[in-house]
């Protein structure tokens, strides 16, 4: 382990660096938004992770793939959205 290439270790240390960012953004949020806001943000960076999935490794994404992004987008753009009640 100790004589790994530098290579190796950013392969995993980017990624965890990048994870632990995002979980202390997570908390940061809760502290200052109601849980309907975080959540259809939640559901945002779901959409943002497969579109930039396909265009950073270019992986062709078949229909059925598009078409949940398309529904996970709208569902998340229909829940943000004020009730009426």
């Amino acid at each position: 382990v100790m004589h790994s290439p530098l290579s190796k270790w950013l392969a995993f240390a980017v990624p965890s660096a990048l994870y632990s960012l995002n979980n202390n953004l997570d908390m940061l949020n809760n502290q200052h938004m109601d849980p309907a806001t975080e959540q259809v943000l939640v559901q945002c960076k779901i959409l943002t992770t497969g579109v930039v999935w396909w265009w950073v490794f270019r992986t062709p994404l078949g229909v059925r793939k598009w078409l949940s992004l398309l529904l996970l987008f709208l569902g998340a753009v229909l829940a943000g959205r004020p009730s009426e009640a």
